[in-house]
């Protein structure tokens, strides 16, 4: 039997009957996330970090900056079109008010989701993203700007991986 995905993360929010719902707030709407849809979903709520590391591991191959920027911002185009292409292939919610919803984190999701094991080798590997990252800019000799941009992912890297770690605790 397959695994069931959980929805969560930023923009998601549950309705009383218990259906998941993203809100857009490009375009202040709101839909319905079935079942079905959550793996597509979580693979396109990461398009933002996909496009910066597909730009800074295009640059550990000493290509010019504006071709690595250039395939970071065209990866980028590219998943925010075939996002916006799959949220219209879902059920929008007419005057939906996120305030009155409660919203389900990504924290919840992994506690949720109750796999300790998962989430320990998670919290690993981002730690190890971290510190790799880190040294493979410095023993590149990147150019400062591109150390600040590795110690950026370092530090989301690091935040997920704080993540994985409380929901640990958290899990029953």
């Amino acid at each position: 039997m397959a695994k069931k995905e959980i929805v969560a993360g930023r923009n998601i929010y549950k309705l009383e009957d218990g259906q998941n719902v993203i809100y857009d707030r490009f375009s202040k709407a709101a839909y319905i996330v079935k079942d079905k849809h959550a793996s597509q979903l979580n693979y396109y709520s990461n398009r933002y970090i996909v496009a910066l590391v597909l730009g800074i591991l295009i640059a550990t191959f000493n290509v010019n900056i504006f071709i690595c920027i250039a395939a970071g911002v065209l990866a980028l185009v590219i998943s925010e079109y075939k996002y916006r292409k799959f949220l219209d292939t879902l059920t929008q919610v007419p005057n939906f008010d996120i305030q009155k919803y409660h919203k389900v984190s990504r924290l919840d999701g992994i506690v949720k989701e109750g796999n300790k094991g998962r989430a320990a080798l998670l919290a690993l590997l981002y730690l190890a993203l971290a510190v790799l990252i880190v040294l493979n800019g410095i023993m590149q000799n990147h150019a400062m700007y591109m150390l600040a941009i590795e110690g950026i992912i370092a530090i989301v890297a690091i935040y997920f991986a704080i993540t994985n770690i409380i929901a640990i605790f958290r899990m029953k």
